[in-house]
């Protein structure tokens, strides 16, 4: 999953009212991410208060990084992302936006600057990271697409971009170990399927976005397996 153009407020850490997660996703964080060839991904998290059709206790995850070939989106020069995370008053995480961007010049099409809104049908769509886990479990859930092609915009796009396209999205929590460089031990596993069909929602599945996401208590995100790009970077720092 996330840009330019963005005008950001930042609040800091102190005096926010975000409801405890055990798996510290939360702003004002900075770290990087490594794949196996040393290609860094850079990720950052800004406290937001409205952005597209949402407000409330919005995360900021920006995330950049140094090589085409690395996360996110591998091959695409200078592609970033603004991804949006809702927190709800149980402490879920959902994403609710995507502000986009990257070099033009190498790759002029699909346009850019653009920006998503996920406009949820449901509880579960675009879960990221639960309020608390206790055993394995699967919750799919669908969203509203209204993208703006033109640019990256945080007024809500209902109504005035182009959509709705109906995007199913499921998310599958386990507790495996990992191993990084930071952290050892048991962490979240949420993998996700975005716009895949069911019978495609499998753990090998390459052909739709399916990625795995690894939180670690205390510390946050620590580890992503980019199924669909063969790509795996994890945190060092």
């Amino acid at each position: 999953m996330k840009l330019v153009g963005l005008v950001v407020v930042v609040s800091f850490l102190v005096g926010c009212s975000y409801p405890s997660n055990p798996y510290n996703l939360r702003p004002g964080q900075a770290w990087d991410m490594q794949a196996p060839n040393g290609d860094i991904t850079h990720f950052e998290t800004i406290a937001l208060k409205n952005v597209g059709c949402q407000s409330g206790e919005l995360l900021d995850m920006h995330t950049t990084k140094t090589q085409a070939q690395a996360y996110w989106q591998a091959g695409l020069a200078g592609a970033e992302v603004h991804w949006i995370l809702h927190q709800d008053g149980s402490g879920e995480w959902r994403a609710v936006t995507s502000l986009i961007n990257w070099d033009p010049s190498v790759t002029p099409n699909p346009p850019i600057p653009h920006t998503v809104n996920y406009l949820p049908l449901d509880e579960n769509a675009y879960l990221i990271v639960p309020a608390h886990y206790a055993k394995p479990l699967i919750r799919t859930g669908y969203a509203n697409w209204w993208t703006d092609y033109q640019a990256q915009t945080d007024s809500c796009q209902k109504g005035v971009g182009v959509g709705p396209t109906k995007v199913r999205w499921t998310v599958i929590f386990t507790m495996p170990d990992v191993n990084t460089p930071v952290y050892h031990g048991p962490a979240l596993s949420a993998e996700q399927f975005e716009g895949c069909p069911s019978d495609w929602e499998t753990p090998e599945q390459t052909e739709c976005a399916h990625e795995i996401w690894y939180f670690a208590q205390g510390i946050g995100l620590v580890e992503i397996n980019a199924v669909w790009e063969h790509t795996v970077i994890k945190r060092i720092n």
